[in-house]
């Protein structure tokens, strides 16, 4: 004669006494981003091997930044800097790296603060973007 839960001996039924304990809780997700090394626009990691960390907002400011038109084949948008770097290319950079930062802007993850855009020899630009974070308070300076 079996004794437990219907036709089931005792012990072999998937009811029993025991201790339950609970899991620990997974880690807690990064409030910061992939740091990402403005020199050579690629992930920097730390001594440990774990990637260094940076403000989300800052990393979004270089992927918009440093993402030119035509350089992703799933994303068509891209930051369009002038050809030539004539008399008006200052002012032509300028309005397009605040085109590229609007939805950031209207999105209130910052407030732009300010734009320059310096030229060097041999057709190098410097784009220095001063803006506040406003997750964090902070006022950051991007320079690409």
């Amino acid at each position: 004669m079996a004794f437990g839960a219907g036709n089931i001996a005792v012990g072999q039924a998937p009811f029993g006494l025991g201790v339950y304990t609970m899991p620990p809780p997974p880690p807690a997700p990064a409030r910061d981003a992939a740091y990402i090394d403005p020199a050579t626009r690629d992930y920097a990691l730390r001594a440990d091997g774990e990637l260094a960390r940076m403000p989300t907002t800052r990393q979004q400011v270089m992927l918009v930044l440093t993402q030119l038109v035509g350089s992703s084949t799933v994303d068509p948008s891209g930051t369009a800097l002038p050809d030539r770097m004539d008399e008006r290319f200052a002012a032509s950079a300028s309005t397009e790296v605040r085109s590229r930062l609007q939805p950031l802007i209207v999105g209130r993850a910052l407030t732009l603060e300010g734009v320059d855009i310096e030229t060097g020899d041999y057709g190098r630009a410097l784009v220095i973007v001063r803006y506040r974070d406003l997750a964090t308070g902070r006022s950051e300076t991007v320079r690409l």
